[in-house]
């Protein structure tokens, strides 16, 4: 690979200091950078209908809110994206997401409501507002119990087949961008960063804590690029801890181009299986990966004594 693989790394670290996920102990010590510009405050009214009640989390390139629809009485999360967002993302980056989600109904994924415009060239798309937390905030107290995950991950790889089979890669899945209700049942969220299967990994981006090799070293994507990404996320659900981690973002994507983890039943009882199916789906080449989601969501079915139904 040599110079070619050195310049796609330069090329990936050019966004690897906003997407790069750092160890946890690094996480809750680090406060977040304050969005650019005024933004929204609660008690505006955006679109006409939607009052702003409350926030519900903040990042560098924008913020979601709690709002009120005046028009239906019903309550919904606002991702607003603020002007420097919108450049990074694209100019369209928003308006797809909202395109491309109203027509992916699934239980295991977020809906979504409504899109617009805001002064100073901000965006926001209103989507369901989810009971529960997001995995993110799970997994900073520990690994998750056993039969909680399985759940969660048989649910997901549902809605990543019904996502692969309308030919889309999710391009960022991980514990921040899964909701799980108090139900229990888990939502796909955030959709910035989707893309075509077969879009060349120079036009992609992801966060490099759970970003495969072949994004890294410039392959093509397909759903297995998300199967990837959707293993790192199951080691840190039954582990607590991410499988790569380093000083920088440099040392992470290395860890995904040439380290094989320790299997997770080193941290805790799991099944050989278990190892097994998670190993898999960390493999460095995608071949070596299960063929699709609907192949891991009937694994994972089989590993928890659960039948599952004809997938869409």
């Amino acid at each position: 690979m040599g110079e070619r693989l050195d310049s796609l790394m330069l090329r990936t670290l050019r966004t690897a200091d906003r997407l790069w996920a750092p160890s946890r102990a690094a996480v809750a010590t680090a406060a977040l950078p304050a969005p650019a510009g005024a933004g929204l405050r609660e008690g505006v009214v955006v679109g006409g209908r939607y009052r702003i009640d409350a926030k519900l989390g903040e990042g560098a390139f924008g913020r979601v809110w709690r709002v009120a629809d005046a028009t239906s009485g019903r309550s919904f999360a606002l991702k607003e994206l603020l002007p420097s967002g919108v450049d990074d993302e694209g100019a369209g980056g928003l308006a797809a997401e909202f395109v491309t989600l109203s027509r992916l109904k699934h239980p295991y994924i977020v809906g979504v409501h409504d899109y617009g415009d805001l002064p100073g060239g901000a965006r926001y798309l209103v989507m369901e507002l989810g009971s529960g937390e997001d995995v993110f905030e799970k997994v900073k107290r520990g690994p998750l119990p056993r039969d909680e995950v399985m759940r969660i991950l048989l649910g997901l790889a549902q809605g990543l087949h019904l996502l692969h089979a309308r030919l889309f890669v999710h391009c960022d899945i991980k514990a921040e961008n899964v909701r799980v209700t108090t139900k229990g049942d888990p939502k796909l969220m955030d959709f910035g960063l989707l893309h075509q299967l077969g879009t060349p990994a120079t036009a992609v981006q992801g966060t490099v804590a759970y970003m495969a090799p072949e994004m890294i070293a410039g392959g093509v994507i397909d759903g297995r690029t998300d199967l990837y990404s959707f293993g790192v996320l199951a080691y840190e659900m039954f582990t607590g801890t991410l499988p790569f981690e380093g000083q920088s973002a440099l040392d992470v994507m290395q860890q995904h181009l040439h380290q094989t983890p320790r299997e997770p039943s080193y941290f805790l009882d799991l099944p050989r299986d278990i190892d097994a199916l998670v190993l898999g789906l960390l493999a460095k080449d995608a071949r070596a990966r299960p063929a699709s989601a609907a192949d891991v969501a009937a694994a994972i079915a089989k590993l928890a004594g659960t039948t599952l139904g004809p997938l869409p």
